[in-house]
């Protein structure tokens, strides 16, 4: 993975090393894909996974490779690839119940008319959406 310094002003000057938003983005895509949550999804990682994709902010794929490898979730000896990746998104989605995603973020949006556009297909189109870096 890559990082970045980031500087802030407030309420002294100082840096923060982060990871950059492509590795992050990684990160969160572990998360959506692996994370155990059928029983009980996680709709703000799909919130974030909209958020990534609204900022075009690409995918770091060889560290979400090596993340799913590390944490046992990817064993084949094949890479981590763009079309793989996407196949792996859809089984997800697959297997969710959207309207579970957008109970669990209704108490962190201010709008909640936001999630009206939440769907299947709001979601597969994301996922074609997705830049690889």
């Amino acid at each position: 993975f890559a990082t970045e310094a980031k500087p802030h002003f407030r309420p002294i000057p100082f840096s923060i090393k982060t990871l950059t938003p492509p590795d992050l983005f990684a990160g969160k895509l572990h998360a959506v894909l692996f994370r155990d949550r059928i029983r009980n999804p996680k709709g703000r990682d799909w919130y974030d996974f909209l958020w990534y994709i609204g900022r075009d902010i690409p995918v770091h794929l060889k560290h979400l490779d090596q993340r799913a490898r590390q944490s046992g979730h990817w064993k084949t000896d094949e890479t981590l690839n763009e079309n793989s990746l996407k196949s792996l998104l859809r089984q997800r989605l697959s297997e969710l119940n959207i309207e579970e995603l957008k109970s669990d973020i209704r108490p962190f949006i201010k709008d909640i008319g936001r999630l009206e556009a939440w769907s299947g297909d709001l979601i597969n189109a994301a996922i074609d959406q997705i830049i690889i870096a």
